[in-house]
């Protein structure tokens, strides 16, 4: 052997496989295990997930992976550890359940970040006239009193794709924060002449936590009319 076995690794994985076979044996079986994650954390090649599983918040431990408050998660059924105290975290759950990993998962796009390319560059636009008039860091904060209400939004565009059917629009106006995930807004229309670049005028609906096969959008603009703005 030309490499060393890594100890915490091996009583890691051992750790899992008992969880397996315990679970592979015991006669209970557990009820859906789905929600919406509400908080995470990682350690020692671990995920914890508290999540909102039918009215009451319940602990997950799975494998270490990517996941998010706010996404929507199903994990594999897993075994019922009761109160649980892990060194590494430095903490007690009171009750926790061990799952093999996620069955299914939907993103949430916003929620406190962002992994687009868009550049952090100082960009200050005007907010329009009119009562329906709002920035994007606006929407997010009113996005609750906004949802199926028309609003009106500047933006520069920052990226353009085609999908289903329609023209999907990213822009940016100055406000919000990267690390919030509330300084850029996805719109979409039929169809658009703006180009990458261009300063433009949206005029759309407002829906909160839309799902568009595994993403979830925290906040996006529909059914909407983007023209360009004359420079």
């Amino acid at each position: 052997m030309t490499g060393k076995i890594n100890l915490r690794t091996v009583v890691r994985t051992c750790m899992f496989l008992g969880i397996c076979l315990l679970y592979n044996f015991t006669a209970q079986a557990s009820d859906k295990l789905a929600g919406k994650v509400l908080e995470t954390m990682n350690s020692s090649g671990y995920t914890y997930v508290k999540i909102s599983c039918d009215g009451k918040d319940q602990w997950v431990a799975v494998p270490q992976m990517l996941i998010h408050k706010g996404d929507e998660a199903e994990f594999t059924p897993g075994v019922e550890m009761g109160r649980y105290s892990s060194p590494t975290l430095g903490r007690s759950f009171e009750n926790i359940i061990f799952s093999g990993g996620v069955k299914s998962l939907k993103r949430m796009v916003g929620a406190g970040r962002d992994s687009s390319s868009v550049n952090d560059e100082k960009l200050t636009l005007t907010k329009l006239a009119g009562s329906d008039s709002r920035n994007i860091a606006e929407i997010y904060s009113q996005k609750d009193a906004l949802k199926g209400k028309k609003v009106v939004v500047q933006g520069k565009v920052v990226k353009l794709s085609k999908y289903s059917g329609l023209v999907w629009v990213r822009i940016i106006d100055g406000t919000g924060s990267r690390k919030r995930g509330n300084h850029k807004l996805v719109v979409t229309c039929k169809e658009t002449t703006a180009k990458k670049g261009d300063i433009v005028k949206v005029s759309g609906v407002v829906h909160v936590e839309k799902s568009f096969g595994a993403l979830i959008y925290e906040v996006i603009v529909e059914d909407a009319q983007v023209t360009v703005e004359a420079g």
